[in-house]
């Protein structure tokens, strides 16, 4: 399975680090492995994709879909949020599947 590198930040935390996921990993999975970064449950947290600059990409809300299912590449940021979470406007909500990538609709 293929490998992305993404910086992960956390909205209680004012510095970020960089790890590497298998594109495999479901999202529930993922939010496991999270849990020990952030220290937050995963069923209480929000994840988040950006572009380096910040600029929300998608959010990755389908517990049961993998990681690769989501237009992730290398070097962009996973933001983390949890406890009372802010809906953003801005965000598109989840992503649909065109020609073997993901596309936030």
């Amino acid at each position: 399975m293929s490998i992305v590198i993404l910086h992960v930040s956390c909205s209680t935390a004012k510095v970020g680090s960089e790890r590497r996921f298998e594109k495999g990993l479901t999202i529930l999975a993922l939010k496991g492995k999270l849990e020990l970064i952030t220290g937050a449950l995963a069923g209480h947290m929000k994840l988040v994709l950006r572009t380096p600059e910040d600029r929300d990409i998608c959010v990755l809300d389908n517990n049961d879909a993998m990681l690769g299912a989501y237009p992730v590449e290398d070097h962009l940021h996973l933001h983390v949020s949890f406890g009372a979470l802010q809906h953003s406007t801005n965000v598109e909500r989840g992503c649909r599947r065109r020609e073997g990538h993901g596309v936030c609709v």
